[in-house]
């Protein structure tokens, strides 16, 4: 990220995520997998996709889902500041 101040980053897109199922036991469940982004450690903006049904349990029937994130600010990264994104997925009824 050197040489950082004064420019702008490009708008984060979606992120793609691939999601299947460990066991049977939760064919008939909904997921709702949410993204962060974060800098420093610290989460500056979220994406979250809603009821996502129909993961299979075959590794090659991968359920491929976007997740789309708000604004972000950018007027805040320097250089030297470390970028992650954090994958967490929440079950639903």
């Amino acid at each position: 990220m050197s040489g950082l101040v004064g420019k702008s980053l490009a708008p984060l897109g979606p992120v793609t995520v691939w999601l299947r199922l460990r066991n049977n036991d939760d064919t008939r469940t909904c997921f709702d997998p949410r993204v962060d982004f974060l800098r420093n450690g610290v989460t500056t903006a979220t994406g979250e996709a809603k009821d996502i049904r129909g993961i299979a349990r075959n590794p090659y029937l991968l359920e491929e889902v976007a997740v789309t994130f708000g604004s972000i600010s950018h007027n805040q990264l320097n250089s030297g500041n470390v970028l992650s994104l954090r994958m967490l997925t929440k079950v639903t009824t």
